[in-house]
């Protein structure tokens, strides 16, 4: 059976900002996972553990990358390169941005006025674009040479990662239902590490932010197994004249997998969570938010001037 691409609009609606190889979706949450940890963590006093985090990002792409699968020594070197391609572009190109966002940032705290909705929408709009980016220019956005190389066995293998995946994922999913179903006290607990220490009142706000959550926690593996079959209905395609088109639509919508599948549960959730911020951070003292604002600041400089370093290791 053929995959084919579907409407031109579900298709390409997301084409322009996110033409990614599936490997580079590892690379897509590193770059992610390294905004939360400026934002968030840097802000407090591991300043030195973010630095050597970041250095180490190149390795920890790779190292993802390399879990799919059994790969020969030529396309472990193309990864290799790809992933060490991106640290330095992202070093370069998006540190600056984050500064100067952080700034901003800090000065709208510090004016210790109430903020509106659309100010804590386009946060979010904000954190999402630099994601958004951090896809766009991913090193193999021209992935599918890369695709094409991979034999039936890896293709395999691939599918045998992805089962794996979701089972582990569905097992904590499980656990941390049935062993810590507080999730309120869990985030207020990863805030702390960050220096932001929430009231008591605050953590109630987070707590009932969760309960006014639609749908269940396991559909997003749910909607990742569509996509992961149908990826791999692909890749058994991938001698196809079609294919590099096909499979290129496809990863377009890797990151869209929970509005496709769940369009109705990702907008109450959206705004469940933004309501949930505007709340807690309306209900701040100015000790709260000048203490962010410091914290912000202090990340903002230091990363400046990780992006000037001329060191491609440990900055």
């Amino acid at each position: 059976m053929s995959i084919r691409p579907r409407s031109s609009r579900l298709w390409h609606r997301h084409s322009k900002n996110r033409p990614i190889h599936w490997v580079l979706t590892q690379l897509a949450k590193s770059a992610t996972f390294v905004v939360i940890i400026a934002l968030l963590s840097a802000c407090g006093n591991n300043t030195v553990s973010v630095r050597v985090l970041y250095s180490r990002l190149d390795n920890t792409i790779a190292d993802n990358f390399l879990a799919y699968a059994t790969f020969s020594d030529e396309q472990k070197a193309q990864i290799e390169r790809s992933a060490r391609a991106f640290q330095i572009w992202h070093r370069k190109t998006q540190l600056p941005r984050y500064s100067d966002y952080m700034d901003r940032l800090a000065d709208r705290l510090d004016q210790d006025t109430v903020l509106t909705e659309p100010e804590i929408s386009r946060v979010f709009d904000t954190l999402e674009a630099f994601s958004d980016d951090s896809f766009a220019k991913s090193p193999m956005a021209d992935s599918s040479d890369f695709l094409i190389s991979l034999s039936d066995d890896q293709v395999k293998e691939i599918n045998q990662h992805f089962a794996r995946r979701n089972a582990n994922t569905l097992e904590r999913i499980r656990t941390a239902e049935l062993e810590d179903s507080d999730r309120a006290a869990r985030t207020a607990k990863f805030l702390r590490r960050a220096d932001i220490e929430l009231s008591t009142a605050q953590i109630d706000m987070l707590k009932e932010g969760f309960e006014a959550y639609s749908g269940r926690r396991e559909n997003r593996v749910t909607a990742w197994q569509y996509w992961q079959a149908e990826f791999i209905a692909l890749l058994r395609q991938r001698n196809r004249e079609e294919f590099a088109l096909w499979v290129e639509n496809h990863l377009s919508e890797y990151r869209s997998q929970m509005e496709i599948r769940f369009p109705e549960d990702s907008r109450r959730n959206r705004h469940t969570t933004i309501q949930t911020a505007l709340r807690i951070v309306n209900s701040m003292t100015t000790a709260q938010k000048q203490k962010i604002a410091a914290n912000l600041r202090k990340t903002s400089s230091i990363f400046r001037k990780m992006a000037t370093s001329k060191q491609t290791g440990v900055i």
